[in-house]
């Protein structure tokens, strides 16, 4: 089993389309860093361990946690993905913004970068995958919460990459558990944002 702790990563597909920029992928696939167009592609290849039907985190609001626990049809699959968390790691710690366009996005780079949630990822099996994001505070949860809806339904349920969560980022902002980060939440958005087509 291999074994790797990161600490305050983004996403967990996390970044599912990428800036266009650098290295990384567009969301029209282009590129090859970040596995976007394969992962797009073979969406429908991710279940969960226990039956069929796209992942969807179990949450445990009260511990501030999240478990993906994560079938790929092939050993490939799981290493696209597998490489693709690890690759988002790697964008954040040199201190970019993947889809810098889209406040969800931007919420959770901020939780990153203030240490307020860990993630665990163990590959299993050739093709088992199992990711745990912990939380420090209700606020990060929320955003860690949100993030892993948008991934479960949207991408791993249709494949879609280039929905706009800014809107639930709003509510998340104004909702009492981050009260108390809401200066910071909003000066991070507005020195980080840029448009879609940046």
């Amino acid at each position: 089993m291999i074994s790797l702790t990161v600490i305050s990563m983004t996403a967990l597909l996390y970044g599912c389309g990428g800036d266009s920029k650098k290295n990384t992928e567009s969301e029209e696939g282009n590129g090859s860093a970040a596995n976007i167009s394969y992962l797009k592609t073979n969406h429908s290849n991710y279940t969960q361990y226990a039956g069929e039907g796209s992942p969807t985190p179990i949450k445990k609001m009260d511990a501030l946690s999240l478990q993906w626990s994560i079938v790929a049809k092939t050993e490939t699959d799981a290493i696209k993905l597998y490489d693709h968390i690890n690759f988002m790691v790697s964008e954040l710690k040199a201190g970019e913004n993947p889809r810098a366009w889209d406040k969800l996005f931007l919420l959770e780079a901020y939780m990153k970068t203030s240490h307020r949630y860990t993630t665990v990822i163990n590959k299993e099996e050739a093709n088992k995958l199992l990711i745990i994001k912990t939380a420090t505070d209700r606020c990060a949860y929320d955003v860690i919460s949100a993030h892993s809806d948008a991934v479960s339904g949207d991408f791993f349920g249709q494949g879609i990459i280039n929905k706009d969560y800014s809107s639930i980022a709003e509510n998340i902002i104004n909702s009492a558990a981050c009260s108390i980060s809401k200066v910071n939440l909003v000066s991070y958005i507005r020195k980080n944002q840029k448009p879609k087509d940046h």
